[in-house]
């Protein structure tokens, strides 16, 4: 990957995740990187982002990356061309409609996103976005672990 691709990436690696977190300046493409990043004085407030480079049969490069703070996540692809795609994310439990005058339905609201957390949470690990617990020697090979904790 040229030094002007990594440019484009890196800008828009800032403008995906909304200013919480820059991209290292020295990326290895075969790798995934994992960056938890605390502002100084704060146990809350941080945000962590994983992401993966790939490079696709026309030999174009895109970036993958999961975002997640205290309260939300974001999942996009950066294109070549630097352009911010939202993808497939997690649905927040705090979202289901409380229905007061029949508890079960707002259970099985519940129950559906429970599902389809966990559905892409399994995508996710397959594509390196989130960590693979049950495969350790994967995690300690492939990802690049940076800790910024400013507390």
């Amino acid at each position: 990957m040229d030094k002007h691709q990594l440019n484009l990436f890196k800008s828009a690696f800032k403008r995906a995740n909304y200013g919480k977190i820059s991209m290292p300046n020295r990326i290895d493409i075969s790798k995934i990187y994992d960056i938890d990043f605390y502002p100084p004085g704060m146990m809350r407030g941080g945000c962590k982002v994983r992401f993966v480079i790939r490079k696709d049969e026309n030999g174009h490069y895109s970036l993958e990356l999961l975002a997640v703070t205290d309260s939300e996540s974001w999942h996009k692809r950066i294109e070549h061309d630097g352009r911010i795609v939202d993808l497939e994310n997690y649905i927040n439990l705090n979202e289901v409609k409380i229905h007061e005058e029949d508890p079960e339905q707002t259970e099985r609201e519940r129950q559906k996103i429970r599902n389809y957390n966990e559905s892409l949470r399994k995508e996710l690990i397959r594509k390196g976005l989130e960590q693979d617990t049950d495969r350790p020697e994967f995690e300690r090979d492939q990802v690049i672990t940076i800790r910024n904790y400013g507390f």
